[in-house]
């Protein structure tokens, strides 16, 4: 089984014997899935599986606070860990704007995925007195991401195991790999979306956190379903597959195998 394939590139020739004799593939973004390199491949999209990763969802009542996902840009940061320098300069600009709109309504909190980012994330929020965290450890980000009731990032992991807690988010598109964030019912802006205009996104998105913390929970499990479905249905064409094993323990089974997948992505 090949879950959640995000290639770009059109596949090499070890790449293609992999997915050509898989017994199920699927993409997690739409256009990804339907790429003209991927035909014949027999792919089908399912939202990527890390919006299954979280074994626990928080409730959202009424919104207390506000998680940044903080980047640098490629100049100060190692290869693929950074946005670009345009995205940078906005994501600096825009989040100090945001804390000095709405410090006074809810808290924040600066997220970092790469050690690179702590030093600049001090520099700027330190002055806002804005805690920022950030763990070497990838299991550390659910705690660090549940305290959160709204989410900015620019990371699409970021908004991946936000939903998976049951957290609304909005991410800063910044290449193609923001398509996956539609699996997670996430609201795209870009690095040249103004910034007033984002402040009134947010506010929204904080209006109606309640009402989409119940239907990220709801799409969370619709999604683990389909994955368990899919898996359970190519399943029967493996040469062990017995359709006179019990099928309790089929089910228990395949549902072990995929949370353990899960439990693996950040």
């Amino acid at each position: 089984f090949v879950l959640g394939a995000g290639y770009w590139e059109t596949p090499g020739r070890n790449q293609s014997n992999v997915l050509k004799r898989a017994k199920l593939l699927t993409f997690r973004s739409v256009s990804l899935a339907q790429k003209s390199q991927y035909d014949g491949y027999n792919a089908q999209y399912i939202p990527c599986p890390a919006l299954c990763s979280a074994t626990f969802e928080k409730t959202i009542q009424t919104p207390q606070e506000v998680g940044l996902v903080f980047s640098i840009g490629a100049n100060n940061s190692v290869p693929f860990a950074a946005v670009n320098e345009d995205c940078a300069s906005y994501i600096q600009k825009l989040y100090p704007y945001l804390i000095q709109q709405l410090s006074r309504t809810v808290k924040f909190r600066v997220i970092c995925h790469y050690i690179d980012e702590l030093a600049t994330a001090h520099q700027i929020f330190r002055p806002f007195n804005i805690p920022v965290y950030y763990s070497y450890e990838a299991k550390d980000y659910f705690d660090i991401y549940a305290a959160c009731d709204f989410v900015l990032s620019s990371r699409v992991h970021g908004c991946g195991i936000a939903a998976s807690l049951g957290i609304p988010s909005i991410h800063i598109a910044h290449d193609d790999r923001a398509d996956t964030c539609k699996g997670f019912l996430t609201k795209e802006i870009d690095y040249k979306t103004p910034v007033k205009d984002v402040l009134d996104s947010i506010c929204a998105g904080l209006k109606t956190a309640h009402d989409q913390n119940l239907k990220l929970k709801q799409h969370k499990k619709a999604v683990f379903e389909k994955y368990v479905t899919e898996v359970k249905s190519a399943n029967t064409d493996c040469p062990n597959y017995s359709p006179f094993l019990d099928e309790y323990y089929c089910n228990k089974k395949i549902e072990r195998i995929i949370t353990s997948y899960f439990k693996k992505t950040k």
